[in-house]
């Protein structure tokens, strides 16, 4: 059972790389060599850390560090749906990620993420993807689509199927103005064990550094208040 249950939960995972490629959570005009790298070791410093976690949490080993990639396989249309150009959605600037954090269970999990983009306009045109009415319900199309849900499958096992999946604008809890969030609900079944992915993206920018929260949850309800008070202090940090 628990064997299961982590094999669907690392196909969860799959699901929130997609979406967050999908979005076009924090992509811009890529640029890399020595800049890249000062520009990602000053976002390092930025992020969350185990000790802003509540008590009994864990850090997951192995996990974060640079996104090395962009490989949203309808970047296109998706982009055709929100009416903005594609390079918004398929480009790749400086960004790392923290550590997956975890409760106890394992029914909750946290990873934060720092992008430093080119410039303030870019900053704000790719806030204003994420912002757009027509993101949800582009992204829940393109989600459900045969060609995504294949792959997404085919990364949780053989044999794993994803029931319908909804996205939506996250209303709770209230992260107050410049914040944008959407929240995705994933239906999974894998060798008889069946579980409900909660996903929770929280964007926002300040001048060229943006950072986007993912609050994960497993057959279970994040809780709004530790969300918000996480959200609080990236907002503080940045």
């Amino acid at each position: 059972m628990v064997l299961r249950t982590s094999k669907v939960r690392v196909g969860a995972r799959a699901v929130v790389c997609v979406a967050m490629a999908a979005g076009a959570l924090l992509a811009a005009v890529p640029y890399g060599g020595p800049a890249g790298a000062s520009a990602l070791s000053q976002a390092k410093s930025h992020l969350l850390k185990l000790s802003d976690m509540p008590k009994g949490w864990k850090t997951e080993p192995g996990t974060g560090g640079t996104k090395s990639s962009n490989n949203f396989p309808a970047a296109t249309q998706l982009a055709a749906c929100i009416g903005v150009p594609s390079r918004l959605i398929t480009s790749n600037p400086p960004e790392i990620y923290s550590p997956y954090f975890r409760d106890k269970s394992g029914s909750l999990e946290v990873q934060d993420s720092v992008t430093v983009f080119p410039s303030v306009k870019e900053a704000k045109a790719e806030y204003g993807v994420i912002a757009n009415a027509k993101t949800p319900s582009c992204l829940a199309t393109i989600m459900n689509s045969a060609s995504v849900k294949s792959q997404l499958s085919s990364s949780t096992g053989q044999g794993a199927t994803i029931g319908t999946i909804d996205v939506t604008k996250a209303g709770v809890p209230n992260f107050g103005r410049g914040v944008s969030a959407i929240e995705m609900s994933i239906p999974i079944t894998y060798q008889g064990t069946s579980i409900t992915a909660r996903l929770i993206e929280v964007t926002f920018i300040k001048g060229k550094l943006g950072r986007q929260l993912s609050f994960n949850s497993y057959s279970a309800t994040f809780p709004p208040s530790l969300a918000k008070r996480l959200v609080k202090l990236g907002q503080k940090r940045l």
